[in-house]
């Protein structure tokens, strides 16, 4: 019954600038810029340019969107 390490604050804030900055290499600085990523409660959210703030995103554990981040360095090969 161990809970998950919590994440600090400089580690949660370099996975969403490792993210974002992955995601502006591939996809371009304003989708980028466009888009908004939070962290609650052991989960990161990610919402698209162009979503309406009532947006319902799926809740990513750290893990996952560091996969994300990777694919998108890696040009989505494996």
């Amino acid at each position: 019954m161990s809970k998950s390490k919590t994440l600090g604050h400089f580690q949660i804030q370099e996975i969403i600038n490792s993210y974002l900055g992955a995601l502006a290499l591939a996809k371009g600085q304003r989708v980028a810029d466009g888009t908004e990523v939070t962290y609650r409660k052991g989960h990161f959210y990610i919402r698209p340019p162009g979503c309406s703030p009532d947006f319902l995103a799926l809740a990513l554990k750290p893990g996952e969107i560091q996969a994300m981040t990777y694919n998108l360095n890696s040009g989505g090969r494996q």
